[in-house]
């Protein structure tokens, strides 16, 4: 089995040159010599079509690392062999892995034990769920996330230790200290051992509380302004001067009951006689051209008779539109 691993954090024991068909040529050390080496040997000759692998691909055996590299000209083959490395205890790998980003990283993150336990937060973690670190270390994920949240976490968990994503991204609620309910963006990976077993989560939590009421008020006033519309019976809209389509807010069908949307130009054929037609186009022109206020009043015909008044100016930011509104 191949794994990737650097090279530079693992000490080479030795160098062994092999002929064409497996047997040796010469061995260079770089520590004692140690019989039990001779071992990687026989196993590197059994092995040597690993040699076209990726220059970072190892051959694990006990405890050493294999290379199995081929020599120019197709002469032989170096088998690098170094002494594998224990790996390195979690509070260490925070230490020279994490500890900046931890004490310093303005938002929220935290080691997490597959079971969901926190098994390292930041300041920042604290602060932002209310809970001194001490009883946020004694508690798990789940316990602070709001329960119609919980499941899609937990789905996407499961795919990281399937190995079917490497990390995923969820807009989540937790619960506060305080009860109360905090928007945030989750990102998560997972940190696998050395032996392909996985070791804990990396998750970085970051606070979207101040967005989500933002859009959240948006929304209404969107909600609204389009109810304000329907109430004087009018619509807004924007025309695309390239593509020759103009687009209603949603209020227009409160005037034209089967127009919604972006509709090309010429689909307004079907509700415009010839001459209204042609004046339509004669007005997108006059305020393409003029840059001031032009307004138009069209009588429809066909499916719908409505009599429309158009009021429209050329977009003062993007001169290949023209924005304004149509009354009934």
């Amino acid at each position: 089995m191949t794994t990737p691993v650097r090279s530079d954090e693992m000490p080479l024991i030795c160098i062994f040159r092999l002929q064409n068909d497996g047997s040796l040529k010469q061995t260079s050390w770089f520590m004692e010599p140690s019989e039990e080496v001779f071992g990687a040997l026989q196993y590197a000759s059994d092995n040597l079509q690993l040699a076209d692998n990726h220059e970072n691909n190892f051959l694990r055996l006990n405890d050493y690392r294999l290379r199995i590299m081929r020599e120019l000209g197709d002469q032989g083959f170096s088998v690098l062999v170094y002494r594998d490395m224990p790996e390195e205890p979690l509070e260490h790998a925070t230490d020279n892995v994490f500890y900046s980003v931890f004490k310093y990283s303005a938002i929220g993150m935290a080691l997490v034990g597959i079971d969901g336990r926190w098994m390292q937060v930041n300041d920042a973690l604290c602060d932002l769920l209310q809970y001194s670190r001490d009883e946020l270390l004694n508690m798990s994920f789940q316990e602070v996330t709001h329960p119609e949240d919980l499941n899609e976490d937990l789905n996407y968990l499961q795919l990281l230790l399937d190995r079917k994503i490497e990390t995923y991204q969820i807009l989540k609620r937790y619960i506060t200290r305080e009860g109360k309910l905090l928007w945030a963006q989750l990102n998560v990976s997972l940190i696998w051992r050395r032996d392909g077993t996985p070791r804990f989560l990396v998750a970085q939590i970051q606070d979207q509380t101040e967005s989500i009421q933002y859009r959240d008020h948006l929304e209404k006033l969107n909600y609204d302004l389009e109810e304000a519309q329907k109430t004087a019976r009018m619509s807004t809209f924007l025309i695309d001067l390239q593509n020759h389509t103009i687009t209603f807010s949603k209020s227009i069908r409160e005037l034209v009951s089967h127009w919604k949307g972006t509709m090309r130009f010429r689909s307004l054929q079907q509700d415009f006689s010839a001459d209204q037609y042609e004046a339509f186009l004669n007005w997108i022109s006059r305020s393409q051209d003029s840059g001031k206020p032009e307004e138009l009043e069209v009588q429809l015909s066909g499916f719908s008779s409505a009599k429309l008044v158009f009021k429209g100016r050329l977009d003062q930011h993007d001169k290949n539109r023209v924005l304004g509104v149509v009354q009934g």
